[in-house]
């Protein structure tokens, strides 16, 4: 019998719990459990090379490329922005009601009238 001071002192040794997912497979082999995978160091790619590696071009640098490469986005996204709504109003002169007098016209309002319009033509 154990006296009530070893009961004491002694701790319960606790196993780790198991996962309750299994990964199973096709083969019955014993598994083992996959590495943890090594943080990657942040980069930032412009046509597959590491812009941000200071090794080669210093930080200032790639922070002006990625605003010039930015901005250039901006400016190619607003000239595409600016056909679209520019030829949505073209439209909207040409098709009758898709525009009331001091109204902008709804792009796709526009878009179905044009479409019912073109429709009717056939």
């Amino acid at each position: 019998m154990v006296s009530t001071e070893e009961a004491i002192n002694k701790q319960p040794t606790h196993q780790p719990p198991q996962a309750l997912f299994l990964n199973f497979t096709t083969d019955l082999s014993p598994q083992t459990p996959k590495k943890k995978a090594k943080k990657r160091q942040t980069a930032y790619r412009v046509n597959g090379v590491n812009i941000l590696n200071r090794n080669e071009v210093d930080s200032k640098t790639a922070i002006e490329r990625i605003q010039r490469r930015r901005e250039n986005h901006n400016h190619i996204e607003r000239k595409r922005r600016d056909n679209i709504n520019n030829t949505i109003l073209q439209i909207s002169q040409v098709v009758p009601n898709a525009c009331q007098p001091g109204q902008r016209p709804n792009k796709g309002r526009v878009l179905q009238l044009a479409l019912s319009y073109i429709q009717v033509r056939k």
